[in-house]
C-alpha cells in the first residue's frame, strides 16, 4: 500500500499542479473582465487627451467660421478650456467666468444663495450657476461662445443660451463648446455646438478632478 502511495505522488502533485493552473487562468479571466468592465464604466481623461480634444474642437469651430468675441466659462472648469483655446485663437478675447456651486437634493435649501454683480441660473435640487453681469453689456451683434466640461442631459447649456437670448443676444451667434457629453444629451436632442465625444456614463475623470454631474 506504501509502495503504491509512494509510486503515484508524483502523478498526484502533477494533477494538482494542473488543477492550481486551470484555477488560477479561470480567476485571471474573470478579474481581467472585470476590470475591462470597470474601465469601460468609469473614464480618464489625462492633460495629453485634452490638448489632443481642444485641437478638434477648434478645428470645429475654425470650420464653422465662428470667431467668438467673448468666451463665457460657467466655472472654473471651464475656465481652464478656455485658456486652452485662447491659446489657439489668433486673436485675444476676453473670458468671462461664472461661479458654479453644485449640490444634492437634500441641500436645497442652499438656492436661496445669491451674489451681486451676477445672473443666476438655477436648478433647486442640483445647481446653482452665476455669470458676470459684465458679459450681458457688451454689444448684442458680438459672437458668444459658451465652453465647459461635461453635460449629463444637455441641460445646463441650453439655460446658459436661453439666458444670452433672453438678453437680446443673436441666437446665431450663441455657440456652446464641451469636452464630453452623454448619449442622454445626444437622445434629448440637446448637443452643443461643439464637443469632443460622447461618454458611456457619467462617471468621468479630468486632471482637475471627477466630473460634475449636476
Amino acid at each position: 500500500m506504501l509502495k503504491f502511495i509512494s509510486d503515484n505522488t508524483g502523478t498526484i502533485i502533477t494533477i494538482i499542479s494542473i488543477l492550481v493552473t486551470i484555477v488560477s487562468i479561470i480567476v485571471s479571466i474573470y478579474f481581467s473582465v472585470k476590470a475591462n468592465k470597470f474601465e469601460k464604466k468609469l473614464k480618464v481623461m489625462d492633460w495629453n487627451e485634452v490638448n489632443i480634444a481642444m485641437n478638434k474642437l477648434y478645428k470645429k469651430m475654425a470650420n464653422d467660421k465662428f470667431k467668438p468675441d467673448v468666451i463665457v466659462a460657467p466655472g472654473a472648469r471651464g475656465a481652464i478650456l478656455a485658456e486652452l483655446l485662447l491659446d489657439r485663437l489668433s486673436h485675444a478675447i476676453p473670458i468671462y467666468t461664472g461661479i458654479s456651486l453644485i449640490w444634492g437634493c437634500n441641500d436645497s435649501n442652499n438656492a436661496s444663495i445669491d451674489f451681486n454683480g451676477y445672473k443666476k441660473i438655477s436648478n433647486i435640487c442640483e445647481w446653482n450657476i452665476f455669470i458676470p453681469n459684465a458679459v450681458f453689456e457688451i454689444p448684442k451683434d458680438k459672437k458668444v461662445l459658451i465652453v465647459d466640461d461635461f453635460t449629463v442631459a444637455g441641460e445646463f447649456p441650453e439655460k446658459v443660451r436661453k439666458l444670452f437670448i433672453d438678453e437680446e443676444f443673436d441666437k446665431n451667434n450663441i455657440k456652446t463648446m464641451y469636452l464630453i457629453i452623454t448619449y442622454a444629451v445626444e437622445l434629448a436632442n440637446r448637443k452643443p455646438d461643439y464637443y469632443y465625444k460622447i461618454a458611456e456614463s457619467k462617471e468621468y475623470y479630468f486632471p482637475w478632478g471627477e466630473a460634475n454631474t449636476g
